[in-house]
């Protein structure tokens, strides 16, 4: 069985740009995967966005105005 190899292939500019675009896409989709898996494997800031997420639903997290209030007291 024979098997050639193509010398030059020719692509318009447009699909270049476009599959550019794709794979700059992909890229930065496996960058913001990496990220999450870096975050999720460190235990004590998983503990900390749960704990905080707890307090969000408690009630015990105050906005910005609450919060120069209290300092100005």
């Amino acid at each position: 069985m024979q098997c050639s190899v193509m010398e030059e292939i020719v692509i318009k500019k447009e699909d270049f740009e476009r599959i550019l675009n794709a794979v700059s896409k992909i890229k930065e989709d496996i960058d913001a995967v990496q990220e999450e898996l870096e975050i999720l494997a460190n235990r004590d800031f998983v503990d900390k966005i749960k704990e905080g997420l707890e307090d969000l639903k408690e009630g015990r997290i105050y906005g910005i105005e609450e919060f120069k209030k209290v300092i100005r007291e």
